[in-house]
């Protein structure tokens, strides 16, 4: 991986779809606009160089975004200098991990769609390096990690989608593929995939000694329903991949709850266990599992998954800050998070009542800002109960931003991904 990867010119990405339009009105669109400026500058203040490659490759990120938003002012430089440093600390230490979120492949991600963000397409390739690091794991006989988004196959896939139209994305998704198959299982008249003890997480393996299937975007089965459906809708071995999505979607809506009850999916599922509790987030229950089954559902052209996913989503409706789950702003299960998936949903469907929960959601995720935390924006860690100043995007300030930009700015908000909230245009961006 080379420094300097974008090149110092004038040059930017057009700035998202030109149907995509901020959400805020005022007084919300000032407070959010001010929101992000806190942000932005606690980072330059507090974290111009950080040690870590993976926050850095998220700060250019956020900068690159700033630019799309604000062009002009000193955004540009910033995400070039924070994708450089995070380019030059991978080469001399690289992320011991290939997860996602935290490691090798998250951070090719961000340098990869930071690049095209700032440049377009580069002669130069700044994570080929990634790439042969990423295809040599994935060639192995037997694919021995997590499955899952954040830190497993799916994960790896999602870096190879924003690596098309390259051979060698076509290969490691081919890989990706392939172990998927390998490790699926056949039950409840569709196909899944199990997360056994050694993947279990240790606070968990008391109550799960044996296991279970993760009904979560992030660590469970609709994370690889949603990035199925990007594979085929890219034309990757379609057979296959439509094989296992249209299987995954059967048994993953043979594990939806009756309609009286307050969370249709809980957050794992064990034959003959009780019904798992769940809360209004991207990672666990019916919010994030709408979510992404609209978005496959989107790609597939199959407006049954849409209908489902729209009668979760409306089921979602219902939840408020008492009864939600939400005690913080974040991406992955906080207010702004929420905001963001029903401004998705709003800006596709044009109904007003998605507009509606994405404002309230909005307003709710400001609200919350406090000290400690960066801009205002924390974390809330649930044991012992705590608040945390988390920069990243997943949990943290930087994502807070991103949710932030999309809502006041008329930028589309690619970089969603890597939450598997949004797919590649017909232009590859």
């Amino acid at each position: 991986m080379s420094p300097a990867c974008v090149r110092e010119t004038n040059t930017t990405k057009a700035a998202g779809h030109p149907r995509w339009e901020p959400i805020l009105p005022e007084p919300l669109l000032s407070a959010a606009r001010s929101a992000i400026l806190d942000v932005a500058a606690e980072f330059t203040r507090q974290w111009r160089e950080p040690s870590n490659a993976s926050l850095n490759g998220e700060l250019a990120l956020l900068y690159a975004y700033l630019e799309m938003a604000e062009p002009g002012a000193e955004w540009r430089e910033l995400s070039i200098q924070h994708l450089n440093l995070a380019a030059a600390q991978a080469s001399d230490s690289p992320p011991s991990g290939v997860a996602l979120f935290g490691g090798l492949s998250g951070l090719g991600w961000m340098i990869q769609h930071v690049c095209k963000a700032l440049a377009g397409d580069e002669e130069e390739d700044p994570v080929a390096d990634i790439d042969r690091i990423l295809l040599r794991r994935l060639r192995a006989a037997h694919w021995t990690e997590p499955y899952d988004l954040v830190s497993g196959l799916a994960g790896l896939g999602v870096y190879f989608l924003e690596r098309l139209p390259r051979p060698s994305a076509q290969e490691g998704l081919e890989l990706v593929l392939g172990h998927l198959e390998k490790c699926s299982e056949v039950s409840w008249g569709g196909i899944t995939w199990f997360t056994p003890p050694a993947h279990v997480p240790s606070r968990q393996i008391h109550q799960f000694p044996s296991g279970y299937y993760n009904l979560g975007v992030a660590h469970g089965v609709p994370g690889i329903v949603q990035f199925l459906g990007e594979v085929a809708a890219a034309g990757i071995q379609t057979a296959r991949a439509c094989r296992l999505l249209d299987g995954a979607v059967r048994w993953l809506l043979a594990q939806e709850g009756p309609p009286d009850v307050p969370w249709r999916y809980g957050w794992v599922f064990l034959p003959g266990m009780p019904r798992s509790s769940s809360r209004l987030a991207w990672c666990y229950g019916d919010l994030g599992i709408g979510a992404v089954l609209y978005q496959a559902g989107a790609r597939m052209g199959r407006r049954d998954w849409q209908n489902e996913a729209l009668a979760l989503l409306d089921h979602s409706l219902a939840q408020t800050p008492e009864n939600s789950g939400v005690k913080d702003p974040p991406l992955c299960h906080g207010a702004l998070g929420a905001a963001h998936i029903y401004n998705r949903i709003a800006q596709s469907t044009q109904w007003a009542r998605y507009r509606e929960a994405a404002l309230y959601w909005y307003d709710q995720g400001l609200k919350l800002r406090q000290a400690p935390g960066i801009g205002g924006f924390f974390a809330w860690w649930p044991d012992p109960p705590k608040t945390l100043s988390d920069p990243s995007l997943l949990s943290g300030a930087i994502g807070s931003a991103l949710a932030l930009v999309s809502a006041a700015y008329p930028v589309e908000p690619w970089w969603d991904r890597l939450l598997l909230l949004s797919g590649r245009d017909r232009e590859g961006w």
